[in-house]
């Protein structure tokens, strides 16, 4: 089943494909790195041409994704109608019986390209730390709600109501700079450390 809003009793059946893509571009993200790297390395690429290499060919990923999403996002809404249930179309950055599928494809493709350069980052920190990567996350994450209790969640909902002030005055476009903002920090973080990273056999 999809996503569900139990208040309208509305439904989207391809709603249940976020899930399956965002797990999809953490295997990605850590297998291009894992698989590609030394080879490309050993063939005479930089470290440079391999990266931009990996962001265009990411971006073509994240682009066939948005345009399958896209596409099943418009057909949902008639295939939920015909079951004789109420669609979802409303998802608060697009509507899909308002909104064409251009801007829907637009909308997906920044938000999958926002995703990718989260878990592209998480790559680079695998690729390059390996197993201590994840142990010292889970110590930062444990040890943080030991030592530190509610003030991780307080500063969590500071960001949160932050947020949620700044959308009320910037409407929809505070999700694009927010966007644009861990595009471009996620990214570049993740090539300096890719530049010290040693090659692995």
């Amino acid at each position: 089943m999809g996503l569900l809003s139990f208040d309208d009793d509305l439904i989207s059946i391809a709603g249940a494909n976020l899930m399956p893509i965002f797990i999809f571009f953490i295997v990605y993200g850590i297998l291009i790195y894992h698989e590609d790297f030394s080879l490309a390395l050993s063939f005479g690429a930089t470290r440079k041409d391999y990266y931009k290499s990996t962001v265009i060919c990411n971006f073509l990923v994240v682009l066939l994704f948005a345009s399958v999403q896209s596409i099943l996002q418009i057909v949902d809404k008639h295939l939920v109608a015909s079951l004789g249930l109420r669609p979802m179309t409303e998802f608060g950055i697009f509507n899909t019986s308002r909104d064409n599928i251009l801007y829907i494809l637009l909308v997906f493709t920044f938000l999958f390209f926002t995703l990718n350069s989260i878990t592209n980052l998480l790559g680079v920190f695998q690729y390059r730390f390996g197993y201590k990567f994840w142990i010292g996350l889970g110590i930062l994450i444990f040890g943080g709600q030991i030592f530190f209790g509610n003030l991780i969640l307080n500063l969590l909902l500071g960001i949160r109501d932050m947020y949620i002030s700044l959308l009320s005055i910037f409407k929809g476009s505070t999700i694009f700079i927010a966007g644009i903002l861990i595009i471009i920090v996620s990214y570049l973080l993740g090539y300096f450390l890719l530049r010290k990273a040693n090659i692995k056999k």
